[in-house]
């Protein structure tokens, strides 16, 4: 199996499928992704014009992907217009209806909800077409990118477990001491209560941080050392917050036990696995691979979600064995735990 490939089309598919309504992307998505994801994993730069002055490169990728979003929002627009005018609640249906019913909230503040789903109703295609436009509801194919690096965590984990027989085998034994059957409608809280699956989700989260990300300053901030006026765009080094030395014992080796509440040396001898982080400090900063604030990223808590899905999923019911390691992709051989199971098959 082609890891990065097989992965990202699965997590693009739920993603958009879940929260848009899109249930087929075009086929040539993940080419076009694959052509500027790790320049918008580098620099969350699409929001900041001033940064694209200095990097034509990556103004001429955004050109392509606004275009590319543009059209894959433009085949769900006959369905938006069905949903307003027949649904009984249009914004719990996908993100796309609900930023168009919530802009036209907006705009209409003391309607009633009888009135509101009367008004909707009456909108013709043009007036939604107004809505549709917004870049609010233009934004959203954005989920597109977050996929991306949700993508490169969990192939970072699969990496880890397939080439590491002791990291796979600790997984393995919380998996079947859990008991779970990971199939559909599976709680979700369940799974956020396993705590080794818990530390390899933070510890993939951590070794995949992006470079940078880049803020305005609302008001500004003075000190001894330093002023920054207001509305100054800064670009903070997340990076250095997630490998640096100062903060993590060994911060460029993969070591999930970092992030567990108990005995680090019972850990160690339970799934023999060694670790040599006894030493660091965990806690809400410098762990904040999602930034933090009003401008967090919103899919944080789909992105833990679907992470802990797929690889328990992967490794409760598979055997899995790293075949190579390329630039671009890995090779995953996989084969079914109980012939019964066969999602790769």
């Amino acid at each position: 199996m082609q890891l990065r490939h097989t992965i990202c089309g699965i997590v693009r598919a739920v993603m958009v499928e879940n929260m848009l309504g899109i249930k087929q992307l075009p086929e040539n998505t993940y080419d076009v992704m694959a052509s500027y994801r790790n320049d918008v994993k580098r620099w969350g730069a699409f929001p900041f014009p001033e940064l694209l002055n200095f990097m034509p490169s990556l103004r001429q990728k955004r050109d392509v992907y606004r275009a590319f979003s543009k059209g894959i929002l433009e085949q769900e627009f006959e369905k938006l217009v069905e949903v307003l005018h027949s649904d009984p609640q249009p914004g719990n249906t996908n993100l796309i209806a609900a930023s168009v019913v919530s802009l036209f909230k907006d705009e209409n503040p003391t309607l009633s909800n009888e009135e509101l789903l009367s008004a909707l109703r009456s909108l013709s295609s043009e007036d939604i077409r107004k809505y549709f436009e917004n870049p609010i509801v233009q934004s959203l194919p954005m989920i597109l990118k977050a996929a991306d690096n949700l993508t490169d965590a969990i192939v970072l984990c699969l990496e880890q477990i397939a080439s590491d027989p002791d990291k796979f085998a600790m997984l393995r034994d919380e998996m079947d001491r859990s008991y779970l059957i990971i199939e559909e409608g599976i709680d979700i809280r369940t799974l956020k209560s396993l705590p080794l699956l818990d530390a390899f989700y933070k510890e993939s989260v951590r070794f995949d941080a992006p470079v940078a990300v880049p803020r305005y300053t609302q008001n500004g901030y003075s000190s001894d050392s330093m002023t920054i006026p207001p509305n100054t765009m800064m670009i903070f080094d997340l990076h250095a917050l997630a490998k640096g030395e100062q903060y993590w014992t060994n911060p460029k080796e993969f070591d999930p036990t970092r992030f567990l509440q108990k005995d680090i040396e019972q850990v160690a001898e339970e799934g023999g696995m060694s670790s040599n982080n006894k030493n660091h400090t965990v806690g809400q900063f410098p762990f904040i691979p999602f930034s933090v604030g009003l401008r967090n990223c919103p899919a944080f808590a789909v992105t833990e979600s679907l992470f802990k899905v797929m690889i328990a999923k992967f490794v409760a019911d598979y055997q899995l064995q790293l075949v190579k390691k390329d630039e671009d992709d890995s090779t995953l051989h996989i084969t079914s735990r109980d012939k019964s199971l066969g999602l790769m098959q």
